[in-house]
């Protein structure tokens, strides 16, 4: 479907069609998806339990006021959290390292706080603890005896905006949201259940590439050639038709390979068996095929030769 379609409500009918046969639990989209409106495609897709595999924009790491908590991608941290000295991920895996991992984990531990409940189900409300309150900080707005403890365990201590009263995630011990999916500033689309930078956020986004693989694929022109001007007949029914059969070809290659690879599935699947070996057509050998193409010039210029038996 074209990037400028609306690709909405044809992809949930498709997951739809797939639930009934197989459980979905996780998809993996491409940049289009990630800026689709929440109440549209992430809503919708935690109604069906599903979870997506976000391509996270570059400009996407704005900073919004939640109840007195920063939000950055869908994640609260303390409002005295340094957001500008936040490592966030590399633009190509390769450029991270323990040192770099170690950083997000730090910075997490230090500022962000704990999620609860993920409000990434049906249940939209997510439910919030301070890093202070899950006691991997101290915090003055928690009490000298927050404090006290927390330095005698030898963690950080952090000092609170001046007008900490005023902000409910500072004097509530935990604090609930529920993000209404058409504010943009609530960030609903940005939510996903592994906090961005860390390693375990990294080896799920990595599996983003095969979106892109997938694509290659479909359009290389020694493989589905599933691109504009291969596929020369008119209609769109037609063209459909002929698409929706390369991306079962695909499909089967994939589950193949797959199997190959790992082991795994059913054996006695259909779409694992062995080709017949002869579909009704014949591989003619390089010889074979040179004297068939002799033999019908010959005939076109309505004279005899001779032939190998079998090549016909």
């Amino acid at each position: 479907m074209p990037a400028n379609e609306d690709v909405v409500e044809a992809s949930l009918r498709l997951l739809d069609r797939i639930q009934t046969r197989s459980t979905i639990t996780r998809i993996a989209g491409d940049l289009l998806y990630t800026n689709l409106k929440a109440d549209r495609w992430a809503v919708p897709l935690a109604q069906r339990g599903i979870e997506q595999i976000l391509a996270m924009r570059e400009d996407g790491g704005g900073c919004v006021d939640i109840n007195g908590a920063v939000m950055q991608y869908g994640w609260m941290h303390c409002p005295a959290a340094p957001m500008d000295q936040r490592p966030l991920p590399a633009s190509v895996a390769s450029d991270e390292d323990d040192d770099h991992y170690d950083a997000v984990d730090e910075f997490k531990a230090n500022w962000a706080f704990d999620r609860k409940e993920s409000g990434l189900t049906g249940n939209p409300s997510s439910k919030w603890i301070c890093p202070a309150a899950a006691g991997r900080t101290g915090c003055w707005a928690r009490g000298n005896d927050n404090v006290a403890v927390a330095r005698e365990a030898g963690l950080p201590i952090n000092t609170p905006p001046e007008d900490w009263r005023t902000r409910a995630c500072c004097t509530n011990k935990t604090m609930d949201f529920t993000p209404d999916p058409t504010n943009p500033h609530h960030q609903r689309k940005l939510m996903q259940r592994e906090y961005v930078g860390t390693r375990r956020w990294r080896r799920a986004f990595n599996l983003r590439s095969s979106v892109e693989g997938a694509f290659g694929i479909l359009k290389n022109p020694s493989r589905q050639r599933m691109r504009r001007g291969q596929n020369r007949l008119p209609g769109l029914a037609m063209a459909n038709l002929i698409n929706g059969l390369k991306a079962a070809v695909f499909n089967e290659e994939q589950l193949r390979s797959w199997h190959e690879d790992t082991g795994l599935g059913p054996a006695d699947h259909p779409l694992l068996q062995l080709d017949p070996h002869d579909w009704g057509f014949t591989d003619l050998t390089k010889e074979q095929a040179k004297a068939i193409d002799a033999r019908r010039l010959l005939e076109a210029r309505g004279e005899q030769g001779t032939f190998e038996r079998g090549a016909a």
